[in-house]
């Protein structure tokens, strides 16, 4: 049933939500991940297309996966990923083949101004997937709500809670993260076609 609400939602307003898509050990483990990953400094500044810091468009930090090496943490991610691809090639054609993905954390203030994740010179990007790993968020009080354009020009506002997933077309749904006021944990991967 979950399986065919996530495919009914994106055949018909272009992106879909699941609540607990992660248990509450799984976030442990992610955040306890990313905890590390930023005593060591792994974390970089992010960029757009263009490979250029621009604050004015985007804030926030990233750690990108290594797909051949993935840590066994990102490995069980992986493999509930590698789960809902199946399902969707099945059932929609997607025709959805490579990933690519990294943790964001966006500190306190920071944003992302409203965009595509398809590139102009690159159209692999099929499916955009986004899971959230922050405990007791109040999004009346902690903004960094995902705000996504639904296919008939309504805005959806999505709350960072720890365990949902979002899915939405990478080629056609604009979306935006909104001003967090607590610093906001993420990851955000992309199944793509091939070349």
């Amino acid at each position: 049933m979950l399986i065919e609400n996530l495919i009914h939602n994106l055949n018909f307003q272009g992106y879909s939500v699941i609540e607990n898509f992660l248990s509450p050990s799984d976030v442990l483990i992610v955040n306890e991940e990313i905890s590390s990953l930023q005593k060591d400094q792994a974390f970089r500044e992010a960029s757009i297309a263009s490979h250029l810091r621009t604050e004015s468009i985007r804030c926030d930090w990233t750690h990108w996966w290594e797909m051949e090496s993935l840590t066994p943490v990102q490995k069980s991610i992986f493999s509930k990923l590698e789960d809902l691809k199946s399902a969707l090639n099945q059932s929609l054609y997607l025709g959805l083949w490579d990933f690519e993905g990294h943790y964001a954390i966006y500190p306190t203030g920071a944003f992302y101004k409203k965009h595509l994740d398809r590139f102009k010179t690159d159209d692999r990007r099929k499916l955009s997937v986004v899971l959230y790993f922050n405990e007791s968020w109040k999004i009346n009080d902690d903004g960094g709500a995902l705000e996504i354009e639904t296919q008939n020009g309504e805005l959806a506002r999505v709350s960072p809670d720890a365990g949902t997933l979002v899915c939405f077309l990478s080629e056609t749904t604009p979306h935006q993260v909104l001003q967090t006021h607590r610093e906001r944990k993420s990851f955000a991967g992309w199944y793509r076609t091939r070349a």
